[in-house]
């Protein structure tokens, strides 16, 4: 009997199996370090051209499968080996072919010149370690994504290695602020930071007017300045995606922003209300007239801005998360009363989820339960107006 009858993935065109190949693979910021052979199981590339001869042949003629990969220190041979590192590096990009590079790079020093060779080719690299990227000053010209987590607390000394990369595009931050970064801020259409101040946060919104998609996935509160009413933001035409997410100065930062083709929201200022957070908030509405589709709000953020519906004919997803009780029953109670004319008219799905609204500083309250939740009052808003909003879920119920 043949080996194709006993093995049918042998009987798959060697483009199919080619595209398996492909998809295969980690993503970058799981890509294998192709120095720890020890490891259990072999980097995925490396295991799919040892099952057999048949795969063997296909693996070493798919070049993208060899094409993303990690670079560690602790991995790379040591003394005399050292040079065993380069040529096995070599031989790996070299079965590549000319496919674009994706590397997460993990050196502390500089880069050894072999490095330096295929970084040219680098389209995407991710990186924890910054130290050595003063060595990849101007080696970058086709670097198109950028992936940065520091690895300690030191910021006295701006990373400048990719202020000259013509070719980037997105940037996405961990544990660094913005500010610390000579970017070419004027060409990235994406950009996400985990962590980062108001200022910087401010900052990046001033200089990257090129935006699509901006992720400020936590805002924190210090400023070493204010911001003022003569603080300016540019209009920004073509951004689509924003969060922003933190404290109150988030507030201040959207009151000052500008966003004609906005399309999806998630936004957070964790305060209590205060006027102008209603101001700021539909200020932009009202400024921008953005075509928003899709809007998710946090923590009480929802009874701030009844007077901002109308802006949101567009809107046809909404998220209100950890919301108390009394917020879910205004917003209930909002859904039955609602002019369909003027009150999202467009609404086609909800998600919330109920959160006890803890005071620290004040006296103990016993916190809100289900019971607390009047969800018959929700039943009924979904019934009323001749639109049934196609999905409700909650935190505090199984229902």
């Amino acid at each position: 009997m043949s080996r194709e009858k006993l093995q049918p993935a042998l009987r798959l065109p060697y483009e199919t199996t080619s595209e398996i190949f492909i998809h295969c693979l980690p993503d970058l910021q799981h890509a294998e370090s192709i120095f720890n052979l020890s490891a259990s199981p072999l980097p995925t590339a490396l295991l799919l051209s040892q099952i057999c001869r048949a795969w063997r042949g296909v693996a070493m003629n798919t070049p993208k499968i060899w094409a993303i990969f990690r670079i560690d220190f602790e991995a790379w041979p040591k003394n005399r080996a050292r040079a065993l590192g380069a040529r096995r590096l070599a031989h790996w990009v070299e079965r590549s072919g000319v496919s674009p590079l994706s590397v997460a790079l993990e050196w502390r020093d500089s880069c050894p010149t072999t490095m330096l060779i295929f970084v040219s080719r680098t389209r995407n690299l991710a990186s924890s370690k910054k130290h050595f990227l003063s060595s990849l000053h101007e080696s970058l010209p086709n670097l198109d994504t950028l992936q940065l987590t520091s690895d300690d607390e030191d910021a006295s000394t701006p990373i400048t290695a990719f202020e000259l990369a013509p070719s980037l595009r997105r940037a996405s931050l961990n544990q660094l602020a913005p500010n610390t970064i000579l970017f070419p801020w004027h060409q990235l259409t994406h950009f996400t930071t985990e962590t980062s101040y108001g200022e910087a946060c401010l900052g990046v919104l001033q200089l990257a007017v090129s935006l699509v998609d901006c992720k400020f996935r936590w805002v924190r509160q210090h400023f070493h300045g204010e911001i003022t009413e003569t603080t300016l933001l540019p209009c920004h035409p073509d951004l689509k995606v924003l969060h922003l997410v933190g404290y109150d100065v988030c507030s201040s930062i959207i009151g000052l922003a500008t966003l004609p083709s906005l399309v999806e929201l998630n936004y957070a200022d964790h305060n209590p209300p205060k006027l102008q957070h209603y101001e700021h908030f539909v200020d932009f509405l009202s400024r921008s007239r953005p075509p928003l589709l899709r809007l998710t709000l946090f923590d009480g953020t929802y009874s701030r801005i009844p007077r901002a519906f109308p802006f949101l004919i567009h809107l046809t997803s909404l998220e209100l998360l950890r919301l108390s009780a009394a917020e879910m029953s205004d917003f209930s109670h909002d859904l039955v009363v609602r002019d369909q004319a003027s009150f999202l008219p467009n609404l086609e799905s909800v998600t919330s989820s109920a959160w006890p609204i803890v005071d620290y500083y004040g006296p103990p309250k016993p916190p809100e339960t289900a019971e607390d939740i009047n969800y018959g009052d929700w039943q009924m808003a979904l019934s009323q107006g001749g639109r049934e909003l196609t999905r409700i879920l909650d935190s505090n119920s199984s229902g």
